[in-house]
């Protein structure tokens, strides 16, 4: 029996999921044998299920004791498995006993066996070519950590559908493999009932995969209406769909979202059109509203927003802005305004800072006297701070806490909006406690993660994606020894060049540049060489020497990724990797070290799920220590922040009236940094970082 197990599932969560077979209501002895047979393989490949998993596969080999099911080779099948070699096999003591002459010399000759002499006409030089091998690899072995990954398994529909609802209702955007997975678990069990979306774009791009892939009905636009909870959802479902589609949409889709939007009264629609962007709003005009409406008073309300006569909330603020900065209204006329909508007053604050001016604003943390403007911003922000998203605040504060280059300073304006939004925050977290953490002593179980490093980080559009671990996350690394970057790729079709490269950046402001059209070794930083056709498995690799880096004054390095040619997008290409490795200075000196093994596995990422053309890690080096941090989907270098994973537990633990214990055996609660196979733990990143209350 193969196949079983979702693809999309484990892309999406890496967790698997058997959609169709069934489980029995009691446990044999033979069937928990081979349950824990199997996980005692999957401990082999690096995985291992969680306790409630092991049961739920114990049951299903009660039920089908001659079952041919096998997770582990159903697993197998999904991983990558490492099979190239770098440009040159001896990295890195060949790279750093070479001098730049051969080095270079290498390097064309592998450029004109892909990009030049082979244009001319010779045949004799292969695609690819690669100097003589001087070390041998070991083949086949899969991107799976060293250490132990806790690997959910799920029978049936029940679990995973409360788990795509509760992502659903989760304020971050989900991935696009994410939302195929939700789709094909709802069309999958045939859910139709309501569904909390908490960020709205998931909801568009999910009603598109359902109305793609389903069977149109009065049922599937009922669960398209229970998506979409407010006409500006609906418009942008409507320009998504149609953009997806490529073409004017069929007449049944402009019937069904004509019926969505009539299903508003005409106020909601027509302040809903008021405050659209001019390219959302055009998707009134492609699904030919005024033809397909039954509402009357709908199609008056559009076309009163069309002629200007209603006026948008944005339009309001600029007034209300202008207003107090002549004199013309009051500070409490502004907020008034602004309290009644919580989103907008997040994304205005900075610009009523502005206006109020930071002369009026400033104040000394020492003396704890606040001007009378600050006050009136901190209490109008403390009596709407419960009524913001946790999230979109925490987000927005990591926005703001951020330094312009490393080693600068916020400037005054930022200061003063951070400081305002913690405020906000703290009011947040005090109105809307958790009881599992609430007055619990509670060990903080961190798993390699660096507390001081890591941030929630925002993408580019301003959200958060819902990757494991988290955008943003950064691992512990210690002061000795080696980190190992590489990136494996892989497409029989094209000849794909990916290109990786490392920026470090001294404390005195000067950049190090390792990569193909720079050094190729400086400041303990070494490359393995360019490597240029994908017909063959092609790797580089890029290692950090901690060490001489250290000693170098290197404050900072970033991984850098980029498609060079012949292909625009990661997600275009057969198989792309991206990772790191944990080398001990021990092991690196030892003879017959393999380039790749994956028990030194730090982390390694599918570079086909990014959206950008780039994929990035970033290595801090603080004062006291140095940590790895996770970029995913960013186009540029992230840098230093004042509001850290550590900073958000101490706000947490101080309006909970939590105490952090250092031994386990003293906590009532355990809060774990990754997956767990204790179900009694609770997991800070994989789904509750906000502990969101509704």
């Amino acid at each position: 029996m193969t196949g079983l197990v979702s693809k999309s599932y484990y892309g999406a969560y890496q967790s698997l999921w058997v959609p169709s077979l069934e489980e029995s209501n009691t446990v044999s002895d033979e069937g928990m044998q081979s349950a824990v047979s199997c996980n005692a393989a999957l401990v082999e490949l690096g995985f291992t299920l969680t306790a409630e998993g092991i049961e739920s596969l114990a049951k299903y080999y009660t039920l089908h004791s001659n079952a041919d099911f096998n997770p582990v080779a159903e697993l197998q099948e999904l991983l990558p498995k490492h099979s190239g070699r770098p440009l040159i096999s001896g990295f890195p003591d060949e790279v750093l006993a070479m001098g730049e002459a051969k080095y270079r010399f290498i390097q064309i000759m592998h450029y004109l066996s892909t990009y030049g002499i082979r244009d001319s006409g010779i045949e004799d030089v292969p695609v690819g070519w690669l100097p003589e091998n001087t070390k041998e690899e070991t083949k086949g072995q899969t991107f799976a950590k060293g250490s132990l990954t806790v690997l959910p398994l799920y029978f049936g529909y029940k679990e995973v559908v409360e788990k795509a609802k509760k992502d659903l209702a989760s304020p971050v955007r989900m991935t696009e493999v994410q939302i195929r997975s939700v789709a094909e678990v709802l069309l999958g069990s045939g859910y139709s009932g309501s569904i909390d979306v908490a960020f709205k774009e998931n909801a568009t791009a999910l009603v598109y995969l359902l109305i793609r892939d389903g069977v149109p009905s009065k049922e599937l636009y009922a669960a398209a209406s229970a998506l979409l909870s407010n006409p500006m959802d609906v418009l942008k479902t409507v320009n998504y769909v149609a953009d997806s589609l490529g073409k004017s949409l069929p007449t049944k889709y402009k019937k069904a979202f004509s019926w969505l939007f009539d299903g508003y009264s005409s106020s909601v629609l027509a302040n809903n059109l008021a405050d659209a962007k001019v390219s959302d709003a055009y998707a009134i005009q492609r699904i030919s509203y005024k033809r397909f409406s039954n509402s009357k008073s709908n199609v008056e309300a559009v076309n009163q927003v069309r002629l200007g006569k209603i006026k948008s909330i944005n339009s309001n603020l600029d007034r209300l802005i202008t207003g107090y900065s002549n004199g013309k209204n009051t500070l409490h006329d502004l907020l008034a305004f602004l309290e009644k909508r919580p989103g907008v007053y997040l994304r205005a604050l900075r610009r009523v800072v502005r206006v109020v001016g930071v002369d009026k604003l400033t104040y000394s943390v020492k003396s704890g006297f606040k001007p009378t403007e600050y006050q009136v911003l901190e209490d109008s922000l403390t009596r709407v701070a419960g009524k913001m998203s946790r999230a979109t605040l925490v987000r927005t504060i990591t926005k703001f806490s951020k330094a312009p280059n490393y080693g600068d300073t916020l400037d005054t304006e930022n200061v003063i909006t951070l400081n305002l939004l913690c405020s906000a925050l703290k009011s947040n977290l005090l109105g809307k406690k958790d009881d599992r953490l609430a007055g619990k002593k509670v060990y903080l179980s961190e798993e390699g993660i660096s507390k001081c490093g890591s941030v929630l980080l925002p993408s580019d559009n301003g959200q958060t994606d819902n990757s494991y671990p988290p955008n943003g996350m950064a691992y512990s690394l210690p002061e000795d020894g080696y980190l190992r970057f590489f990136m494996f790729w892989q497409d029989e079709i094209r000849m794909v060049d990916l290109d990786m490269h490392a920026f470090a950046v001294r404390r005195d402001g000067e950049v190090v540049h390792i990569g193909w059209n720079s050094d190729f070794r400086n400041a303990g930083i070494v490359m393995s060489g360019d490597v240029t056709s994908s017909r063959l498995p092609a790797e580089e690799y890029i290692d950090i020497d901690m060490v001489k880096a250290s000693e170098s004054n290197i404050a900072q390095i970033t991984m850098e990724l980029q498609a060079y040619a012949h292909c625009s997008l990661f997600s275009n290409i057969k198989t792309a990797k991206f990772g790191a490795e944990q080398i001990s200075r021990e092991d690196l000196g030892k003879k017959n070290v393999t380039t790749f093994d994956s028990k030194n596995l730090l982390f390694s990422d599918d570079l086909n799920a990014s959206v950008y053309n780039l994929n990035m890690a970033e290595i801090i080096f603080n004062k006291d220590n140095a940590s790895l941090r996770m970029i995913r989907n960013q186009k540029e270098a992230i840098g230093e922040f004042l509001f850290t994973l550590e900073t958000y537990l101490g706000y947490l633990g101080e309006a909970w009236g939590i105490t952090w214990v250092d031994d386990k055996e003293d906590a009532d609660v355990v809060l774990t940094i990754g997956r767990s196979t204790n179900k009694e733990d609770i997991c800070l990143i994989d789904e509750n970082f906000f502990f969101t209350i509704k």
